[in-house]
């Protein structure tokens, strides 16, 4: 091993020595680690707008969100919820059907019609709750 003049990169005569400095020296190790340690990928954030009228958006910030959307038939029998998942499957394609498991849900949500009328009785509603948690505090 011998450093390069007027650089901090180090410079193995074989690959051998670069193993066994990786290997062998708490150098070496602390520079293994520092590698080999998994990144984190920034998540990036995706908003589902559900209308009421049943139109439904994709919002995100990278044009590379690969976002489809598929309708789910609606059953009441539980029998055929299987075929069900299998024909949504067919419908999102090969490459999405792949991620269609539990393991990759990440957020649920209920679509739900509010008015606004609704809307601002609901604000009120916690406006009113803060003030009686302020009075209690």
């Amino acid at each position: 091993m011998s450093k390069a003049k007027g650089t901090s990169q180090l410079r193995f005569p074989s690959r051998e020595a670069l193993c066994s400095w990786l290997c062998q020296t708490d150098e070496g190790r602390e520079v293994l680690k520092e590698v080999t340690k998994p990144r984190r990928r920034a998540r990036v954030p995706v908003l589902i707008v559900l209308h009421s009228d049943g139109w439904v958006e994709a919002f995100s910030l990278r044009k590379q969100a690969d976002v489809r959307i598929v309708p789910r038939l609606h059953v009441t029998e539980p029998t055929v919820a299987v075929d069900v998942d299998l024909y949504t499957d067919l419908l999102a394609g090969r490459n999405h059907a792949r991620i269609h498991w539990p393991n990759h849900l990440v957020a649920t949500g209920q679509v739900e019609r509010i008015t606004p009328a609704q809307e601002h009785d609901r604000l009120i509603d916690m406006r009113l709750l803060r003030a009686i948690r302020e009075i209690n505090a």
